[in-house]
């Protein structure tokens, strides 16, 4: 079908409410998911790249298919899954770290997550940049003679403000995708090199202690000390006379009470006890704020303030341009993520 027919024509399996849908619900749940536990992390990180992916893969497949308002939708949800990837791992590195302090064993699947992320995320940015670059002739097709493109009055949207694509959108998306890609790309190479550091460190260590300590085949039998003589018995001191050991002790003992009654007396007043001292004291208030913790906090507003931007875009994007989806709602993956998160509650 023409393009100068279906310019507004949105695929309920591509971008359709169903699908919109159930993107919101995973990229908002989700990321809330992974700070849970540790053994939650690298499940909820998987969602994450398996559900951008096959969207990714989709829209690959259907290229000759699919227009060019369907293609900006599509890039609006891949970006949100990407950005809901980039703040998940931020919490799945918090619990990295708290488990090596507590000397949990990983799960033996986690492994490559952050791999896994990076190579995914890539792979949609490039694609996203390589889109705004052929915006001009993207799904392109011949109209009849008379009939204008309809693809020049199609409006891109920045939260509220809305820009022509082919012109003002264009600049504005290739530049704002390209930086982000260059800083991912920077980020991702800091990750990369530091774990390299560390892998070669911990083999470092692992080296040296195998050279400290050498096998017991090699090592020289240790000859038996020689017993050496026993010392002679030394006489046993004389004991101190009756009289002078009967005045030491009563002295002695008499000494203490003494220096007691003389502090009273001289005083007036017994002094206090610890008891006392400690059942004078007030226990402090416990603040609502010291169970909170400050980067959870940080990570939950910038999650929010994203997905808020992002799910605004996107349904003004198809509302300006008056798309058409059908109004066809397939809630197939919002069961199954209802189901995927009751079976984790459950295993809690």
């Amino acid at each position: 079908m023409s393009d100068c027919v279906r310019y507004n024509a949105i695929d309920p399996d591509i971008a359709g409410p169903g699908v919109r849908t159930s993107f919101y619900v995973q990229a908002f749940i989700l990321v809330f998911l992974v700070d849970r536990s540790w053994e939650d992390a690298p499940i909820t990180l998987w969602t994450f790249i398996a559900m951008s992916f096959g969207l990714t893969v989709a829209s690959i497949v259907n290229r000759d298919h699919i227009n060019l308002l369907e293609a900006l939708a599509v890039s609006n949800l891949v970006w949100l899954a990407n950005i809901g990837i980039f703040i998940a791992l931020a919490s799945y590195s918090r619990q990295k770290a708290n488990s090596r302090k507590a000397k949990v064993e990983r799960p033996s699947f986690d492994y490559g997550v952050k791999f896994g992320a990076i190579a995914q995320t890539l792979l949609t940015m490039s694609l996203t940049v390589y889109l705004w670059t052929r915006i001009d002739t993207f799904g392109l097709k011949e109209c009849p003679i008379g009939v204008e493109n309809p693809r020049k009055s199609i409006h891109y949207v920045f939260f509220v403000g809305a820009v022509p694509v082919l012109g003002a959108g264009k600049v504005a998306g290739l530049i704002c995708s390209s930086i982000a890609t260059a800083i991912y790309v920077i980020v991702s190479l800091r990750e990369l090199y530091a774990f390299y550091r560390c892998r070669n460190g911990i083999r470092r260590k692992v080296d040296d202690s195998r050279e400290k300590c050498p096998s017991p085949t090699t090592q020289p039998p240790t000859p038996l000390p020689s017993p050496l003589p026993s010392p002679l018995p030394s006489p046993l001191p004389s004991p101190l006379p009756s009289s002078l050991h009967v005045r030491g002790t009563s002295n002695t003992s008499l000494l203490p009470n003494q220096l007691s009654t003389s502090n009273s007396r001289g005083s007036g007043e017994a002094p206090p006890t610890t008891i006392q001292g400690k059942a004078s004291r007030r226990p402090k208030r416990r603040r609502w704020s010291s169970d909170l913790d400050p980067m959870t906090i940080g990570i939950s507003i910038c999650h929010v303030a994203v997905w808020v931007y992002l799910v605004v875009s996107n349904e003004q994007l198809l509302t300006v341009n008056g798309a058409d989806d059908g109004n066809v709602i397939g809630f197939g993956q919002i069961v199954a993520l209802i189901q995927k998160i009751i079976g984790q509650e459950d295993q809690s």
